[in-house]
């Protein structure tokens, strides 16, 4: 009697316990897409300014979320790009100019830059450091941000055209080594936020703060350095379109066929459409080979990437 009423006991117990380790868990991964807005804390008049601050500011939006679809996926987190990838120094060319993309900081390159000018033996006649200018008897020296983070772009100008010997010496001068020396007048040069997504047309495309020229240089660069491997690759590109082909692997497209149960995702070209939206501004938008609209999860799985190889 004793062990048949120890076994009663046990079983419904057993089967309690075992029903925990599939228990429901409940998602709120989703909660934030329906959540309201509320007022903010209200503090009193009273209160000493000086002791309280915002804990984990937000920053403004740039422009108002809308969901573009009830099959709306909660995105995941931009990728962060590697600053220090790549060579110290690379040379740019478009529209007939050339110019360098140094590793660095505004405020570390400008004291190099300084440097150059004087071991060149060019008589400076004004340092606008406000501006990242060196004016000289021949020649302007030029800086600004570059486009990818920790990275300054170099210009060397005889007038409004490109003196290529200078360029050619400033890649020397800048392959030597960086410098450890930040200077102050160059910090105000510095810019952020230049490469981000932004909902457009119930869809995504990526925003690049650059002109045109630039932004055609930079990118087409960047994705034939990037996208180099059977899961991504450049195919082809051309700026007069405005177009690149890609072949990319990705992770949000569904694959056909009876073997589609055992992979994730599917590989097929698709183009990427290049705009200039204003002087300083470009947009990026992705559509399959044929020109058609893609899934948002696709395109933004696309651009995404993209956005990678220019941080």
């Amino acid at each position: 009697m004793i062990r048949q009423r120890t076994l009663f006991v046990a079983l419904p117990l057993t089967l309690l316990l075992g029903g925990c380790g599939g228990g429901y868990f409940h998602d709120r991964n989703y909660e934030y897409i329906d959540a309201e807005m509320a007022p903010p804390l209200e503090l009193p008049a009273t209160r000493n300014a000086s002791a309280f601050q915002d804990a984990m500011p937000v920053p403004d939006a740039s422009s108002g979320f809308v969901r573009p679809s009830n099959n709306f996926q909660v995105p995941r987190p931009e990728p962060m790009g590697t600053a220090s990838r790549g060579a110290p120094v690379e040379v740019r060319e478009a529209n007939g100019q050339r110019w360098l993309v140094v590793q660095g900081t505004p405020s570390s390159v400008w004291p190099r830059l300084t440097e150059f000018a004087s071991s060149q033996g060019r008589e400076v006649q004004s340092l606008e450091p406000a501006q990242g200018r060196i004016v000289t008897s021949d020649v302007t020296l030029a800086l600004r941000q570059g486009l990818r983070a920790n990275t300054t772009e170099v210009y060397c100008l005889a007038g409004n055209a490109t003196d290529d010997a200078c360029v050619t010496a400033l890649e020397r001068h800048f392959s030597t080594g960086a410098s450890s020396v930040n200077s102050m007048a160059g910090q105000g040069l510095s810019q952020a936020d230049r490469v981000r997504l932004d909902a457009f047309e119930n869809n995504w495309r990526l925003l690049i703060a650059l002109d045109y020229p630039r932004a055609w240089s930079e990118l087409s660069y960047q994705l034939g350095e990037s996208f180099d491997s059977d899961d991504r690759r450049l195919l082809d590109h051309d700026q007069q379109s405005g177009e690149m082909r890609i072949r990319f692997h990705a992770r949000a497209a569904q694959s056909s066929g009876w073997f589609s149960w055992f992979s994730r995702g599917a590989t097929a070209d698709y183009r990427l459409h290049v705009a200039s939206l204003d002087p300083q501004r470009v947009g990026v938008t992705v559509s399959d080979d044929q020109g058609n609209p893609v899934p948002e999860a696709v395109s933004r799985e696309i651009l995404e990437a993209v956005a990678g190889t220019l941080r």
